[in-house]
């Protein structure tokens, strides 16, 4: 039996404040590929709604229903059948037929929930991809180095910077007239190309407190390694690895 009541998103947790944002994310995107007549890609939307219901970790009910509804409504004009059994399995009286179509609610929509999500599967493929190289099956630590503030405040800069394209000259004279830049100028020309190289994919990337992700993803993290995970602010490491550090891109360090 799952909730009908109204959500509170206020109360939510990151984990339920993800889903409800990918569930109106879907029916967003959905709603626009059936317009459309791209069939093929409004499936594959509900398919990936479909494995985020299922590998949601104690969800709140009302937020586990909302998905669920919307997923068997947006399915309902592909599989009518299947779609009225599992609308009544929902609990619903009248058939999803005659349902409404769904509205999505763009203040549910997330995307910093999101891009948190997208944070930490990209550092566990780097985590892999780190013991695939060095031959390691059983690591003792893993140690995350988060980007310090100043590399943060230089995101904004190079992006503005590169206009039309990426372009590390242009990068490296904006960040230099910048006067909390100058005072990493050692640092700058290095961080600058790694910088540009990235700044497409930061143009849409929104910024998160990656040291409470990552705390919250520790337990998480640990069991999935079978390792201890430490996270350090990069500004405050002395560790050599610490400089490699980037927004949305920790530098990692494992034994």
């Amino acid at each position: 039996n799952m909730g009908k009541g109204k959500i509170n998103k206020k109360k939510l947790g990151s984990k339920d404040r993800l889903l409800l944002s990918k569930t109106h994310r879907t029916i967003q995107a959905v709603t626009r590929q059936m317009d459309a007549f791209e069939f093929n890609f409004a499936l594959q939307g509900i398919s990936h709604l479909f494995n985020a219901v299922q590998k949601a970790e104690k969800p709140d009910r009302d937020v586990l229903g909302s998905a669920c509804r919307a997923m068997v409504q947006l399915l309902a004009p592909f599989a009518p059948h299947l779609c009225e059994e599992l609308w009544e399995k929902l609990g619903q009286k009248r058939m999803v037929s005659l349902s409404k179509w769904p509205v999505a609610d763009k203040k549910l929509i997330d995307r910093k929930a999101e891009q948190a999500e997208e944070f930490l599967e990209k550092i566990k493929e780097d985590v892999r991809h780190i013991l695939e190289i060095a031959g390691i099956e059983k690591p003792k630590r893993i140690v995350f180095f988060t980007a310090p503030t100043w590399k943060w405040r230089a995101v904004p800069i190079a992006i503005a910077a590169c206009k039309q394209k990426p372009d590390v000259g242009a990068v490296i004279k904006a960040l230099m007239q910048d006067n909390e830049m100058r005072k990493h100028s050692g640092e700058v020309q290095g961080f600058a190309k790694a910088l540009t190289a990235r700044v497409m994919e930061l143009r849409e990337a929104e910024k998160i407190d990656e040291v409470a992700v990552l705390n919250e993803a520790k337990p998480g993290l640990e069991r999935e390694f079978s390792a201890k995970i430490e996270i350090e602010r990069a500004q405050k490491s002395k560790h050599p690895k610490a400089r490699n550090a980037m927004p949305l891109k920790p530098a990692i360090f494992v034994e």
